[in-house]
């Protein structure tokens, strides 16, 4: 069980995806203002890598969130598994998704789930139960499930503990381990070609 968090350590939300637009991350960022705007001091971690990573980098940058956003880049499985262990609640602000090994790996870490409703996600989430879904483009409505759940740490404990079992019971925790280190496979390869590109076109320069 997740320990309380000491007064003065502000809340931690985490989002696992590649950087790309479909994954909505900039509507997790608005959310991220919206919630501290309304009084609860949250954090928010963006780990993955991606084309996108520059644009979002811009926008937290302008939007003044700072001192309040960490893009922590790729990271291996292993890493990804502590930072959702040290999270309070999951975010998933995809656009478009299928059904999203992220949000299966945090429900089977036992993190609260906040997901859009996407693609097959209502098939992993039910709503006030074992997470919590939202409208897809909306981080006003992202944003007030939010403030519920930061807001209740029983009721995230709850959901938490329901995600779980829930995971555990439909989809097995092989395979869903097993399609999480695929994600990751592809998000490193990303990362390769992302440093591969940049070293080309430095030697092209000189």
């Amino acid at each position: 069980m997740r320990a309380p968090r000491a007064p003065g350590v502000p809340l931690r939300l985490v989002v696992v995806a590649r950087l790309q637009p479909a994954k909505g991350i900039e509507d997790a960022l608005a959310a991220l203002a919206i919630v501290r705007a309304g009084g609860t001091d949250a954090r928010l971690r963006i780990v993955g890598d991606g084309p996108h990573r520059d644009a979002l980098r811009l926008r937290v940058a302008r939007t003044g969130l700072g001192d309040h956003v960490d893009l922590v880049g790729p990271l291996a499985p292993e890493a990804v598994r502590a930072e959702l262990a040290a999270a309070d609640a999951f975010v998933s602000p995809s656009l478009s998704e299928g059904i999203s090994n992220g949000v299966l790996e945090a429900m089977a870490t036992g993190v609260a789930v906040i997901s859009t409703e996407v693609g097959g996600m209502a098939e992993v989430v039910t709503d006030g139960v074992d997470g919590r879904l939202v409208p897809a483009g909306r981080p006003d409505r992202l944003a007030a499930a939010l403030l519920e759940v930061l807001g209740d740490e029983g009721a995230r404990r709850d959901l938490a503990a329901a995600g779980r079992e829930r995971v555990e019971a439909a989809f097995g925790r092989s395979r869903q381990r097993a399609e999480w280190l695929a994600v990751y496979d592809e998000l490193a390869m990303e990362a390769r070609r992302s440093a591969s590109s940049s070293v080309d076109r430095s030697e092209g320069t000189t």
